[in-house]
């Protein structure tokens, strides 16, 4: 089904695995499906219902509170870790605290938003999951495999990848030019 190529799905949080209920319906025709830091409550890395690269042609996932209302599994062809893919994110120390990390966990929506204005804001560069977890996270800065994060993703990307941003909008940093 040609016509379903055409289609992007963009979902939040709990948005996301429902979203792939539709991609489902579809046998996976669908041609893109953005995830914005998929729910982590009540999902593992063994649920069937959550978000999944099979039922879409193409699935880029950014994650940024990783381990409370959001979850570390890679779920995607690509998977995004902004600051560590965890809350609290730059900017949302004080507000994580009266929000309980609702300030990170939208934090997805922010990058992804600005991504679409300013294509050229998210390096990221790719990394073990295993590393960016670790308190050395800093040295997947060093690695190649540099790609942008966001609306402007080459769909040929696959991988793991890790990038810092600024803690007031503009977030991207558009330091680090592809190779």
């Amino acid at each position: 089904m040609l016509v379903l190529q055409i289609f992007i799905f963009i979902g939040h949080s709990l948005g996301c695995h429902i979203a792939t209920h539709v991609g489902r319906c579809f046998n996976g025709e669908i041609g893109r499906m953005t995830a914005l830091d998929p729910a982590g409550v009540l999902f593992t890395k063994f649920s069937t219902d959550a978000v999944s690269k099979n039922d879409f042609i193409f699935l880029d996932s950014i994650h940024t509170s990783a381990g409370l209302a959001g979850e570390f599994e890679i779920r995607g062809h690509v998977d995004f870790y902004p600051n560590r893919g965890i809350a609290p994110q730059p900017g949302c120390e004080a507000l994580d605290i009266f929000t309980f990390t609702a300030c990170s966990h939208y934090r997805a929506v922010l990058y992804f938003a600005e991504s679409i204005l300013l294509p050229t804001s998210f390096y990221a560069h790719q990394c073990d999951l295993s590393l960016i977890q670790l308190p050395a996270h800093r040295n997947c800065l060093n690695g190649s495999g540099v790609v942008i994060m966001g609306e402007h993703i080459d769909r040929n990307t696959h991988g793991v990848f890790y990038l810092e941003t600024f803690s007031t909008t503009p977030y991207g940093k558009e330091e680090i030019q592809p190779v």
